[in-house]
């Protein structure tokens, strides 16, 4: 796994953006990441893994999303850009065209996207605290 801060240059979101400034785990802790890597094997003994994760951190739902060129046709190029430039999260594709999100869940799964371009969208409270967890974190 290689954490480190993205360079925010115009350009094709899929490329790496890598500063060469990494983050080292001690520190994506501190923000409340956590990593573990899962090794996807033919036989599906990775879900497994996934069940057991999920249960020692008491997630209770999931969804997965798997994004590619065939599945979203025409509306593909589009899709991707709004994914990286609307959201936070900066949710995208990697060169291969394609990924596989899974999100896990401690309740029902409910949540409201809030667009980064909307007016308001950084005076939300949640903004404000996240943002303010990841300053601590950082610092710290």
């Amino acid at each position: 796994m290689k954490a480190y801060i993205y360079d925010d240059k115009p350009g094709d979101q899929r490329l790496p953006h890598d500063t060469g400034i990494d983050i080292p785990e001690p520190t994506l802790a501190k923000l409340g990441v956590t990593y573990q890597r899962i090794p996807i094997d033919p036989e599906g003994a990775w879900e497994s893994k996934i069940d057991e994760f999920a249960k020692e951190r008491g997630y209770k739902n999931r969804d997965r999303i798997t994004v590619t060129r065939e599945g979203l046709g025409e509306a593909y190029e589009e899709k991707i850009k709004s994914f990286f430039d609307d959201i936070y999260h900066r949710f995208t594709v990697d060169s291969a065209n394609t990924i596989t999100a899974m999100r896990l869940f401690q309740d029902e799964p409910k949540w409201t996207p809030y667009s980064r371009q909307a007016d308001g969208t950084d005076k939300l409270g949640s903004r404000d605290k996240y943002l303010e967890t990841v300053r601590v974190g950082v610092t710290a």
